[in-house]
């Protein structure tokens, strides 16, 4: 069951797209090939489906620790918005702007500033270690 639900609720999601797009008057293969495949055959699309998947992800990876301990959460999107709409509100409406809000300029500008930078206001390149490896689709 642990496979068949997955596998199961993504044919179900794909007969009831198909039934929605020819209510629709579209034809669902095309419809749904431009949905699923044709932004992944170029860089640029999937560049863009990684960024677009990236807050997803995000999520999912918060909601896998609730989930382990055994703690239910169904307001992950949302919250993930109201975290955003706050942490703009803060950034525009804080009254002190010179006060904490400004740690990050603080860190490059101070104590973080990379001393080969040629005075830009950068931090160090992280080691090699702590990279992704690059993107190669070859």
């Amino acid at each position: 069951m642990r496979v068949a639900a997955p596998v199961l609720a993504s044919v179900l999601t794909l007969v009831v797209g198909s039934i929605f797009f020819a209510s629709l008057g579209h034809d669902p293969l095309p419809t749904l090939y431009a949905f699923f495949v044709e932004p992944l055959n170029s860089l640029n699309g999937l560049s863009e489906w990684l960024l677009k998947a990236s807050p997803l992800i995000l999520i999912a990876c918060g909601l896998a620790i609730g989930f382990r301990a055994n703690v239910w959460n169904i307001g992950a999107e949302g919250q993930f918005t109201m975290g955003a709409i706050a942490a703009s509100g803060v950034g525009l409406f804080w009254p002190n702007p010179d006060s904490v809000l400004l740690l990050l300029s603080y860190l490059v500008h101070g104590p973080w500033r990379d001393p080969a930078g040629f005075n830009y206001p950068q931090t160090a390149l992280l080691p090699t270690a702590a990279l992704f490896e690059s993107f190669d689709p070859a």
